[in-house]
């Protein structure tokens, strides 16, 4: 057997050491390569066009209905930040023209000249859908040319209302309406009607106008506590009791409050409960909506 001097040893030693430290440097070469190599594919892959979308806009267009989201509320704050008032007014819902402004591009532009005084850039992040339609919570921050860069809190907030078109293109409301329906529907019997000829919908209530209708040769009075819905939310309109004279009619607004839940609590009947003479009759009326739900 050989036996190795100490200054043997200590060279030998000296020799493993190097040896380890250049396998050390060759080996993080080789992991420093392939990582440039990985990162040479991803930048040859078609993501650039996703990446400066997502740089220009909050809201990441993950699937199709983001990317229709992004691009509608894009131009309407490009229209409200060059107060392009005329165009807005072309996209509005004819729901909202009506019953907001009663068709009148001067109304809406005294409301709009408040409304957007100022420029802003828009942040959100989700919404609902039903359908074609997108209810999204929208917040308005100080104007910045680079969307990502506009910081600070919002100046304030609204619901838009956005309604995909068959042809691509949308229209939309704001202050979170959502549309009206007239389905003129009735029940009742010979004696008493009850015709629902409207419902209004936002993001946070329901209105309801139903004509009353009574046939009968006897005032009928109905408690308004009397009137509830099927979803247990009992209306806070009504103070008094409704009274419809013999052969006449009453019309009332019927209005229910949503809170934070649209879907859980909107009633999907109103019941009439009605005493005329000695009898008594319960009335259910269903209700429509301009949105499926």
């Amino acid at each position: 057997m050989i036996k190795l001097r100490d200054e043997d040893k200590k060279l030998l030693l000296l020799i493993i050491i190097i040896g380890l430290v250049i396998f050390t440097i060759v080996f993080m070469d080789l992991l420093e390569s392939l990582e440039a190599l990985s990162k040479q594919n991803l930048q040859d892959a078609p993501l650039s066009a996703l990446e400066e979308a997502v740089k220009s806009i909050n809201l990441a267009p993950k699937n199709e209905s983001d990317a229709f989201l992004r691009q509608s509320i894009s131009k309407i704050f490009e229209l409200m930040n060059n107060k392009d008032f005329d165009g807005l007014y072309q996209l509005l819902s004819p729901d909202f023209k009506e019953e907001i402004f009663h068709s009148s591009f001067e109304d809406f532009e005294k409301y709009m000249a408040q409304y957007a005084s100022e420029e802003y850039s828009p942040k959100y992040t989700k919404y609902e859908k039903y359908g074609d339609t997108y209810i999204v919570n929208v917040s308005f921050l100080q104007y910045s040319e680079d969307v990502t860069q506009a910081n600070g809190s919002a100046v304030k907030y609204d619901y838009f209302c956005i309604r995909k078109m068959d042809d691509g293109d949308f229209t939309f409301s704001l202050a979170g309406f959502i549309g009206n329906k007239e389905p003129n529907k009735t029940v009742g019997n010979d004696l008493f009607k009850i015709t629902l000829t409207k419902s209004m919908l936002t993001r946070s209530s329901s209105s309801f106008m139903i004509t009353l209708e009574n046939l009968s040769e006897e005032n009928v009075m109905i408690p308004a506590k009397q009137i509830y819905t099927v979803t247990g939310i009992k209306p806070k309109y009504y103070k008094g009791s409704v009274m419809i004279p013999a052969k006449d009619t009453a019309k009332i607004q019927f209005t229910v409050y949503t809170g934070q839940s649209l879907t859980s609590a909107l009633p999907k009947d109103i019941v009439f409960p009605v005493k005329i003479g000695e009898k008594s009759y319960s009335f259910s009326l269903p209700v429509e909506y301009c949105i499926e739900i």
